[in-house]
């Protein structure tokens, strides 16, 4: 796993702070998705990289194959 932290994670969140601030110069309102498999609270990590409130989308709604379980007593 890995996070954004320390002097390395200061300059990306200030990337993204400066392209935020020069997308805003010419109008435009970028719309930022992080993606985390491994953060504990992803919210807000997210929120202290992009500096913008955060909603988290933690519902799985992938299609998933029918589940057998099966209990087996051996004599």
């Amino acid at each position: 796993s890995h996070t954004y932290r320390g002097v390395f994670g200061s300059h990306v969140a200030q990337v993204i702070r400066r392209l935020r601030r020069l997308c805003a110069r010419y109008g435009s309102d970028p719309v930022f998705l992080l993606a985390s498999a491994t953060a504990a609270e992803p919210a807000v990590a997210a929120g202290r990289l992009t500096g913008l409130p955060v909603s988290a989308v933690d519902d799985d709604a992938s299609p998933r194959g029918e589940l057998v379980f099966a209990l087996w007593e051996p004599p």
